[in-house]
């Protein structure tokens, strides 16, 4: 699927459990699906071999997920996934069954009205997908605004392999839940605003000048090294380095266009 709209299904998509297929989705928007019994998501990607899902904007899934996904292979790149203020899903990344999975450059947020304290979920139904069961969060921006708990990161004991590097964790909450092997550098603050974000309250996550995430990321092998950045409404532009070492998040500051494709206001 590319430039594609999907709003209001019981299901934005629901594949069937073939344990074969790769699914390419770019470029596109989820919205308001689901039907509100916590079983049907925005997505819903089934048994397959390997799903790519990068530049897409996913949001306001109705009780379910705004992404789950049973892939043996997840490569989950660039994406806006938000409960923005309205929102009501359970997570917003939720892959049940583990296998090798990469996590990077995403914009997540959950909104005050989550159903779910947990923003990302790994192998929480169990490691029953062919390993390796390798998890990597790489360059995320986090953002909760549930103030009941937030658990940001839940990963299942006996992944093999769990990497949680260059993130910005934004709100109150716990990190991690689960085994780590590799654990930063990540930033948590319990302040958003000491963050640095341009705009919070419209969900623009780029970093002003006084963000203490500028340089001070890790540097990573080269397939986890986020060469591009979301731009709204599901588009994107390259991410070149700037300064002496990456910076944490999804945004690397200097260096997006002011053209934000018009960041929505808090809905």
């Amino acid at each position: 699927a590319r430039h594609c709209l999907f709003t209001n299904n019981e299901n934005g998509i629901l594949t069937a459990n073939s344990n074969q297929g790769d699914i390419l989705i770019e470029y596109s928007e989820f919205g308001y699906n689901g039907y509100g019994d916590g079983y049907s998501h925005n997505l819903y990607i089934g048994h397959v071999n390997k799903l790519t899902f990068r530049h897409n904007y996913s949001h306001h899934a109705k009780v379910g997920h705004n992404l789950k996904s049973r892939a043996k292979e997840n490569y989950i790149l660039y994406n806006r996934i938000m409960d923005e203020q309205t929102g009501n899903s359970s997570r917003l990344i939720d892959l049940p069954n583990g296998g090798y999975s990469l996590v990077m450059g995403n914009l997540l947020m959950q909104g005050e009205l989550a159903e779910n304290n947990n923003l990302v979920g790994y192998g929480l139904e169990g490691l029953v997908n062919e390993a390796p069961h390798e998890f990597y969060l790489i360059n995320n921006t986090m953002v909760n605004k549930r103030a009941a708990s937030c658990l940001f990161v839940s990963v299942k004991d006996g992944t093999a392999v769990s990497t949680i590097s260059n993130n910005i964790f934004a709100g109150t909450g716990e990190m991690l839940s689960g085994p780590v092997h590799v654990n930063g550098p990540n930033l948590m603050l319990t302040d958003i605003a000491e963050v640095g974000f341009v705009a919070e309250e419209f969900y623009d996550y780029r970093l002003t000048a006084s963000s203490p995430a500028i340089d001070l990321g890790r540097e990573q092998p080269s397939l986890m090294t986020p060469d591009h950045v979301y731009v709204h409404v599901a588009e994107t532009e390259p991410r070149p380095l700037v300064g002496s070492a990456i910076d944490l998040g999804a945004y690397e500051f200097g260096e997006v266009s002011e053209v934000e494709a018009g960041i929505a206001p808090a809905n």
